[in-house]
């Protein structure tokens, strides 16, 4: 569309023709946000929900969280007792820029403000926490902006958490990696995943899963094996503290689970 609009401009330099497709654009870039936002919280939203309650249960009052791949921050902000109830403090990031804004919403209109941060940026370009170690040397901290335009200063964590978002990414060891940069203590730091879990081979399943974003504009990823997902925790240094099964609607009594794997990283 970007280069069709470029072409568009070449041919009609008037000023107001450029204001009038300038204006197109964005308002259809704008209108295909919102309504992907719509979908996403829509389809998400009715079990995820019920995985970040597991997980902010389980973390202790006035801790710090890393929730990576935020999405629009419904599940999040549906939680907002829990949240203000333990005192949290959360870092939501995303590389969607419509999911963030639509986040961005949601915090101001449950009056979280003081709780959740939402930037956008890949997990893998967050600030490292290393930057703002070195600061007291005369070294600047690194810094991405929130949708408000605010700076985010590089900050450790008590926790990470992954909701379903983990096993999408292209490099996980390099994603574990990261996350583990980023837990203030490796001995007490937790990384928290939720999952649903395929307990025996699904060929349909995966044919069907890698192909629901065209339809659903949601990146769902590939089908999860238990085992697969040991055996990418173990390549990078993380260990299992304790699972819990969680009870989503979504189980099949031996065949699918939804699980939330609580791990650390593996003492060196």
């Amino acid at each position: 569309m970007s280069s069709n609009l470029g072409a568009a401009m070449h041919f009609f330099p008037n000023t107001r023709v450029h204001d009038a497709y300038s204006w197109c654009y964005n308002t259809t870039c704008n209108t295909f946000g919102s309504l992907r936002s719509g979908i996403y919280d829509r389809i998400i939203t009715s079990f995820t929900t019920i995985w970040y309650k597991s997980v902010l249960e389980c973390v202790d009052d006035d801790s710090h969280l890393l929730d990576v791949g935020v999405g629009t921050g419904a599940a999040l902000v549906a939680n907002a007792d829990i949240i203000k109830r333990k005192r949290l403090h959360i870092v939501g990031v995303d590389y969607d820029a419509a999911y963030i804004e639509r986040c961005q919403q949601l915090i101001d209109m449950h009056d979280l403000k003081n709780h959740i941060e939402a930037v956008c940026c890949s997990f893998y370009d967050y600030p490292e926490a290393s930057c703002t170690k070195v600061a007291d040397d005369g070294v600047e901290p690194q810094t991405n902006t929130n949708t408000l335009g605010n700076s985010v200063d590089s900050v450790t964590f008590d926790n990470i958490y992954f909701s379903g978002s983990f096993m999408i990414f292209p490099d996980k060891e390099a994603a574990l990696r990261k996350a583990a940069s980023l837990l203030s203590s490796r001995t007490m730091g937790r990384m928290y995943f939720t999952q649903t879990f395929e307990l025996s081979r699904n060929w349909l399943l995966e044919c069907i899963k890698p192909k629901l974003s065209y339809w659903t504009t949601i990146d769902f990823g590939e089908v999860t094996y238990v085992n697969v997902f040991e055996d990418v925790l173990n390549g990078g240094d993380v260990e299992t503290v304790k699972v819990v099964q969680i009870d989503d609607g979504k189980a099949v009594v031996g065949v699918r689970e939804s699980r939330l794997v609580v791990a650390k990283c593996r003492d060196m």
